[in-house]
């Protein structure tokens, strides 16, 4: 790639412009006429800013550090030659991102170059990354010291190792290492997801025959459960029977007590033969008591004895006595007449009371008569009332009997018989407390037997887990060997590096020798690079050697400046060479032999020199 001009507003840089031309280009100015900024701007134009980039030593990142002085939006225009293509590309503000906005098109005829993007812009046309153009193509007198990262040693390796830049050897060993770590026992290789699923195929397996074997049980449970349960039901259905029968049973002696009211009634009925009605029965009874009572009440007193006889006698013998104590003989006849008077009335009271005597016996018989005639009378009337009660009492046990033969077969039980013999000889609460108690335990049994099914479901048939098993553990088996042989592979292409290595290693040492040789005029004619590409040389008569620190400043830049031309000879050949103040530190001789250097590199290549001395261009000049 060539740079034709650069067109910035850029930092201090307001609508500048530069032009450039093939080969050396040197731009002499003094200090903060914009040397380094323009550098930072060519960078930019082809990579872009990375906003997550951290800040410099200033504190400030480039994308900060770079806003136009002006305040007005960042933007830039390069110009380039590209493989023979006029394009020019454009970078400007887009928000609030810095050079957001990329375009690229054709200069002669504005047609889009479409394989230009914002993200590859730099890589396309120099045909490496932005740190590898950092550390190759673009060189700034306080990066002269050579940094490794990722990009730059695997250039530096697949160079020195194959002699092709391409990177084949570096490509192979990352994809075999890719392909190590994806067959790995990583978090993400897939021997380690392979353990993961054989381990979780595995513990499914155990889990669906944990979970089989619980629902076996479960289920030979829950039909142990349900025969109790029939038993029970069984039981219970044998007791309703049993209560059927009984209620059955009553009827049919309610019925008999029926029966025998209905024939006592007939008996009663044949037997009372008068077909008085209780009424009349009644007036009869009635009528009897009455005439009873009133003969009672008319019955005559048998006669006493009267106290008038029992006086009178007593007197007379009292007058009988007084006379014939007396010696009065004028007393004693009047007490003689006088007991005389009172013997007579005395025999006539007595007469008088024989009379009675008679008349009452006499009327005694005739009303006992007529009392036993009334009491045979009443006892008849009420031996057909009695008659009367006893059928009633009949005809009411009859209504009895038949109300209740309804009441029972109202409130009798039905139920079938057992389907099978009854064994059990539990209670019927005792049955039934036992129910209850089963069908809680029937439901849990039932819940618990809903879970493990919907567990099996959401789980595969265990011959399918026991055929993943296998395909797993064959899997893992033929990842094992696949790592096996990778680990071969691998130690394969360490072993051919090695012996490529020993071949082509010393090619970037060689042309860095060549340029530390000719920049020092042969006095460092021998030179050495380390892994982590730290400069060794050593100088004639030397024994060892040494690294930069055991050099003078310009000695040290002149190894690192003949490394950075080594190294951007052969990784970076799209890419012109960017040098900011690099030859600061070299003294006249040497800088001269380095002008000549540059100027015989810039036939081929294009080359871009700022400085701030004069030493440069009157070299050129003279």
């Amino acid at each position: 790639m060539k740079i034709l001009s650069m067109t910035a507003t850029f930092g201090k840089l307001e609508r500048k412009t530069l032009q450039l031309h093939d080969g050396l280009n040197v731009r002499t100015a003094p200090n903060e006429w914009g040397k380094s900024t323009w550098c930072a701007f060519l960078c930019a134009m082809l990579y872009g800013f990375d906003l997550k980039e951290p800040a410099g030593q200033d504190g400030l990142a480039d994308h900060e550090k770079y806003l136009p002085w002006s305040g007005r939006p960042m933007e830039g225009i390069l110009r380039v030659i590209h493989q023979g293509r006029d394009i020019t590309i454009r970078r400007r503000q887009k928000g609030r991102i810095p050079l957001g906005e990329f375009m690229a098109w054709d200069t002669q005829s504005g047609q889009a170059v479409r394989e230009l993007t914002a993200e590859n812009c730099g890589l396309v046309l120099l045909g490496v990354e932005k740190s590898v153009f950092l550390r190759t193509g673009f060189l700034r007198f306080s990066d002269l010291p050579v940094k490794a990262d990722d990009a730059l040693r695997r250039r530096l390796n697949a160079l020195v190792t194959t002699g092709d830049e391409s990177g084949s050897a570096e490509l192979l060993e990352t994809k075999l290492r890719e392909l190590q770590d994806r067959c790995g026992s990583g978090p993400e290789g897939l021997i380690s997801d392979c353990q993961t699923q054989l381990r979780q195929t595995q513990e499914q397996l155990w889990e669906r025959q944990s979970l089989s074997k619980q629902h076996d049980a479960a289920c030979i449970r829950l039909a142990r459960r349900e025969e109790e349960l029939e038993q029970l039901e069984n039981h219970i259905q044998t007791l309703n029977w049993l209560d059927a029968e009984a209620d059955r049973k009553r009827i049919e002696d309610a019925q008999a007590d029926a029966r025998t009211a209905m024939m006592l009634e007939k008996a009663l009925q044949e037997k009372y033969t008068d077909n008085h009605d209780r009424s009349e029965v009644e007036a009869k009874i009635r009528q009897g008591e009455s005439l009873l009572e009133e003969l009672e009440l008319s019955l005559v007193e048998p006669p006493a004895n009267s106290m008038a006889v029992t006086v009178t006698a007593l007197l007379s013998a009292l007058l009988l006595i007084v006379a014939m104590l007396s010696a009065d003989r004028g007393l004693l006849i009047p007490c003689l007449v006088m007991a005389a008077v009172m013997l007579a009335a005395c025999l006539l009271l007595i007469g008088k009371r024989r009379r009675q005597r008679i008349w009452y016996n006499i009327e005694q018989t005739r009303r006992q008569g007529k009392h036993t005639e009334l009491v045979n009378f009443i006892s008849s009337w009420r031996s057909q009332l009695r008659v009367l009660d006893e059928l009633a009492r009949a005809r009411e046990n009859v209504t009895r009997t038949q109300t209740h033969i309804q009441d029972l077969q109202a409130m009798a039980r039905t139920a079938p018989e057992p389907e099978f013999p009854d064994e059990l000889t539990l209670s019927r609460e005792d049955t039934l407390r036992v129910i209850s108690a089963l069908n809680l335990q029937l439901d849990q049994d039932r819940r618990q037997l809903a879970q493990l099914r919907g567990r099996m479901e959401g789980l595969a048939e265990e011959e399918q887990l026991q055929r993943q098993l296998n395909q797993l553990r064959r899997r893992l088996a033929e990842l094992e060997k696949t790592r096996a042989a990778i680990g071969y592979a691998q130690q394969a292409l360490r072993d051919a590096v090695q012996e490529l290595q020993q071949r082509f290693a010393p090619r970037i040492t060689r042309r860095a020798g060549q340029f530390l040789s000719r920049l020092t005029n042969g006095v460092y004619d021998r030179i050495a690079i380390d892994e982590d590409l730290t400069v060794l040389a050593a100088r004639d008569r030397e024994t060892g050697l040494r690294s930069a620190v055991w050099r003078s400043e310009g000695t040290a830049d002149q190894m690192y400046l003949a490394l950075r031309l080594a190294v951007w000879e052969v990784l970076a050949p799209q890419s012109p060479l960017i040098l900011d103040d690099a030859l600061i530190r070299f003294d006249q001789a040497r800088l001269e032999r380095a002008m000549d250097l540059l100027k015989e590199l810039g036939k081929t290549r294009q080359i871009l020199l700022f400085s701030c001395q004069e030493r440069e261009r009157e070299y050129l000049d003279r």
